[in-house]
């Protein structure tokens, strides 16, 4: 029985050891997007790194999501943002280079919005206080997907985590969006791995945008996923794991960081 019980105790530790030696990869979603949007991303990487999906539907400033983000591991972790995540993912690293140490950004630019965008979007912000805007549709969403998906079961998906956070998130974080800087000389200063993914039908975020993040990023990787809307990791999630996989392959992520 003694030998049993300890038997049982060595396998915990065994297990366990196990566990956390596997390397932390931090998902930052989309606006009004939450963890689903990984789904599939997170399964596929599971048997290569620890998944952490995290929501930003709860911040209202991006020193809110800052604390959350630090708060998800103590751990060095890879960093994955997508769209208004992206964005986030940007400053934080820049904030806290000693806590990235590979970097994911999909659907993202460098540049703040122009004039002429800031002009389109705060009336929406002002109806959306007076009850007036109720927020996206199904119809902006299939405008933002690949023409293929528009009757897919992504854009009811899109429609619910949309319908989920709420007027209020809409408001937090379209203002939240209004208010991020240009970063295309400080990125320059990113030294860790990093890979840029985007879709090439993307009418959110332009290829070209996309390109420029990519150049404005030393060694920077840029993989454009073809017949793919904003939502990469929804619109092509094998090829997007796929390209995250390899990525954190490439640079021996699970050999850099595994618990000794």
């Amino acid at each position: 029985m003694r030998v049993s019980r300890y038997y049982n105790l060595f396998s915990n530790i065994r297990s366990y050891t196990k566990r956390v030696s596997k390397p932390d990869v931090v998902f930052l979603p989309g606006m009004l997007c939450d963890h689903r949007i990984w789904h599939e991303a997170a399964r596929m990487i599971e048997p290569h790194a620890n998944p952490i999906t995290l929501s930003l539907n709860h911040c209202k400033t991006i020193d809110d999501a800052y604390d959350s983000i630090t708060s998800l591991s103590p751990n060095v972790f890879c960093l994955v943002g997508f769209s208004m995540g992206g964005y986030i993912a940007q400053e934080y690293v820049l904030r806290n280079p000693e806590k990235v140490s590979h970097l994911v950004l999909a659907g993202v630019r460098a540049c703040a919005y122009t004039d002429d965008e800031k002009q389109a979007r705060y009336p929406l912000i002002e109806k959306a206080k007076k009850g007036l805007f109720k927020g996206f549709t199904k119809k902006n969403f299939q405008d933002w997907v690949h023409k293929k998906h528009v009757e897919s079961e992504i854009i009811t998906l899109l429609d619910s985590m949309a319908r989920e956070a709420g007027i209020n998130t809409f408001i937090c974080q379209q203002s939240l969006l209004l208010t991020r800087p240009d970063l295309r000389q400080r990125l320059q200063q990113i030294n860790c791995p990093t890979l840029v993914v985007g879709g090439n039908d993307d009418s959110i975020v332009l290829p070209e945008k996309i390109a420029e993040l990519a150049n404005c990023i030393p060694n920077a990787a840029l993989h454009l996923i073809p017949e793919c809307g904003h939502y990469s990791p929804l619109e092509n999630s094998n090829e997007f794991a796929s390209q995250l996989i390899k990525f954190l392959q490439d640079f021996n992520y699970t050999d850099r960081f595994r618990v000794k």
